[in-house]
């Protein structure tokens, strides 16, 4: 999957929750695959994470630009 920051940033606060949430479920499948042995890829789950540390990243930084603005 492997997420831009740039294209992140691009999203809205309410789009970045969604990626979000996708993105934490595919962790939970990646993780039950790879443990039951069907995930053929074992850093999957690993680019996964990383991929939620970007979306949670830019979130926090959209939530910190709305309340300097305001």
């Amino acid at each position: 999957m492997s997420i831009n920051a740039k294209d992140l940033r691009s999203k809205t606060i309410e789009e970045l929750k969604e990626s979000l949430k996708i993105a934490k479920a595919e962790i939970y499948k990646s993780s039950s695959a790879t443990m039951q042995g069907a995930e053929k890829d074992r850093g999957k789950s690993q680019k996964l994470r990383r991929d939620v540390a970007r979306i949670m990243t830019v979130l926090n930084e959209k939530k910190i630009l709305s309340e300097v603005k305001l």
